[in-house]
């Protein structure tokens, strides 16, 4: 179990423009400056008697304190809500909205109407309330659920249009679209028919209600979902986002064989050693130099399955390649060639996760890091190591004990966003819970071809800390029955069917494509290794943001201050707002969505102001 709450753990945590290629990094050298805390402009409703809404709740928690968007929290079940002109924004995790009398909920529409947000991030139902939220008047009856897909018809967030999201057993209302709003997703079932609105968002008077009637948003895959929502109700915010990217080479360098493997040996003649050294690697190497990406490489010495000593390398010297009409040892040559332009990391003497199941106790870890620790130092085609990636993505408190042990200079933890966090996934970004000495810098996305369910998670990151973690496999064409299986659930062929190149099928091309939607939808991301990402987010944890938006007339100025010069900042606009001017910072990316626009502004110092006023008829 978890030794902390989201929300505890996040209070413990927090106690360029656009172009063809990322830029270097920008992390501001000015002194940091005392920022004032603000007064809540957020009230979060929750229902602390309901189970399923409390997921919903720790999320928004989470996002919120993330986001550095100030909030006060009230319980329905406590009483009369407070006064709710103290705030911008209202969103709510309850069902039983009818907890709320209807004098609450004439003040709740009243708020609406006289230019506040409501965010609905659970379904909930108040007969007072259904004609405010865009529901029927009519008695409220659940859809039969089932497999269906969410697709998204209003994308909240640029790269998010037409994202399509399978789900089972879906919990939504059975109602159709109201007149005057908008739907930002459907539900869809297996034969393509719509079934109805799975989110929608409506104008109430001067303010705007949206409503999402599912559950989806008390995961977190679906927190930047969350955050978007927010800004889709009160855009006077703003949001820092980290800017930077990284993406790791999973097992490699790593050893090879000389055999002639398939589908590698009929598709390009190459055995694995030569494969990876005279197509795979020149080819992450080409993209590399046309986008601006960096890489993280993560060493592993051998895949013998090995627990207990005696701990040889005789897979890292096995592989063969000729390089300038010399037979060498593919291993230790790519990582030093590779070692130029790459930060190396480490992945382990063997692919065996650091767990105590496996090894038993950690005397067993220690001997095999201890030996892979010797073989770095003997090889010398690098640094030690300061970022470690574990093996399938696994690890317990006894191997980071033991991983601490041997490699003291190891500061940055890269396991997973998702996952079970008694094996070292769900992480958050932060100080690793079982050594918070160590920074968690967990990966969230993986693979060569941008799936639905990889676009979610990505997209979702990118609006919560405005970062991409992204690792890949120079092994991914050669498919075990694993692989096999992934592939199969996402709706993909075989790797072995896809092959590398292939034309535009490839996983190669597939991956070019990837970067290239990265690039034209978020241009202001840094490349950075793993480490410099880590010292990064160390920087952005302790990042303090304030704002207030100034009206005067039919124009409104939104004034930013931060304790560190040099920031990224999501600023959002109403549609019929237009920028008339920037002080302090410039705008290094805008998009043009159809329920809201939204921009990128990169401050100067530690202030910046964005002016905005109506739009040119």
């Amino acid at each position: 179990m978890r030794s902390l709450s989201l929300v505890a753990f996040l209070v413990a945590l927090l106690g360029v423009a656009a172009g063809a290629s990322w830029g270097a990094d920008r992390l501001g050298e000015d002194a940091p400056v005392t920022v004032r805390p603000m007064a809540p402009e957020v009230l979060l409703l929750v229902d602390a008697s309901d189970p399923y809404a409390l997921r919903v709740a720790e999320q928004a928690r989470f996002a919120l304190a993330r986001a550095r968007t100030p909030f006060a929290e009230h319980d329905v079940g406590a009483g009369a809500l407070p006064r709710l002109d103290a705030y911008r924004a209202v969103l709510t995790a309850v069902e039983r909205l009818d907890a709320l009398r209807d004098p609450e909920a004439d003040r709740l529409e009243a708020f609406v109407e006289a230019g506040g947000g409501l965010g609905i991030l659970y379904r909930g139902q108040s007969p007072r309330l259904r004609t405010l939220l865009g529901l029927p008047r009519r008695s409220l009856a659940f859809a039969p659920s089932g497999d269906e897909t969410l697709v998204t018809t209003a994308a909240l967030m640029p790269g998010g249009e037409g994202l399509r999201i399978p789900t089972s057993g879906l919990s939504a209302y059975d109602v159709p679209l109201a007149p005057g709003c908008e739907a930002l997703a459907m539900r869809e079932d297996a034969a393509g028919e719509i079934l109805g609105p799975a989110g929608w968002t409506c104008p109430r008077g001067e303010g705007r209600v949206a409503y999402w009637n599912v559950a989806l948003l008390g995961t977190k895959s679906f927190r930047g979902y969350l955050l978007q929502t927010l800004a889709l109700v009160h855009p006077a915010h703003v949001r820092p986002a980290s800017g930077w990217a990284v993406v790791f080479l999973d097992d490699f360098p790593a050893p090879a064989s000389n055999a002639p493997l398939e589908p590698i040996w009929s598709q390009h003649g190459q055995t694995p050693a030569q494969f990876y050294a005279e197509t795979w690697y020149p080819d992450m190497v080409g993209l590399a130099e046309r986008t601006g990406l960096r890489y993280t490489s993560t060493v592993i010495y051998a895949y013998d399955g090995r627990t207990r000593a005696p701990f040889r390398f005789a897979e890292w010297l096995n592989g063969r390649v000729t390089v300038d009409g010399e037979v060498v040892p593919f291993s230790p040559w790519i990582a030093e060639v590779d070692a130029r332009r790459s930060e190396q990391a480490l992945h382990g003497f063997n692919h065996q996760p650091l767990l105590a199941s496996l090894w038993g106790d950690a005397a067993s870890m220690g001997e095999a890091l201890r030996a892979a620790r010797q073989r770095w130092r003997t090889d010398d085609f690098a640094p030690l190591p300061t970022t470690y990636v574990p093996p399938m993505n696994r690890i317990d408190s006894v191997g980071v004990a033991a991983l601490r042990e041997v490699f003291p200079e190891i500061e940055t933890l890269a396991g997973l966003y998702t996952g079970a966090f008694e094996n070292g996934g769900d992480r958050e970004f932060g100080p690793e819970p079982w050594a918070p000495e160590l920074y968690a810098l967990p990966r969230t996305t993986a693979g060569y071809i941008l799936t639905e369910a990889e676009r979610l998670k990505m997209l979702s990151v990118l609006h919560t800390i405005g970062a991409w973690n992204h690792f890949v496999h120079p092994d991914e064409v050669y498919a075990n029955e694993a692989r096999e299986r992934s592939y199969r659930a996402e709706g993909l062929p075989s790797p072995s069917d896809i092959g590398w190149r292939n034309g535009s099928d490839g996983l190669f091309p597939s991956f070019e494509r990837w970067v290239e939607t990265v690039q034209t939808h978020y241009p202001w991301l840094d490349a950075v290794t793993a480490a410099e990402a880590a010292e990064r987010m160390r920087a952005f944890d302790a990042l303090d943001v304030a704002w207030q938006d100034r009206r005067d007339g039919e124009t409104r100025r939104l004034e930013v201050e931060a304790s560190q010069a040099g920031q990224t900042f999501y600023v959002w606009a109403r549609p019929d707002e237009a920028v008339l001017g920037v002080a302090g910072g410039r705008v290094v990316s805008s998009w043009d969505g159809p329920v809201l626009t939204q921009l990128v502004v990169e401050a100067d110092g530690p202030r910046f102001s964005i002016t905005f006023g109506p739009t040119e008829a």
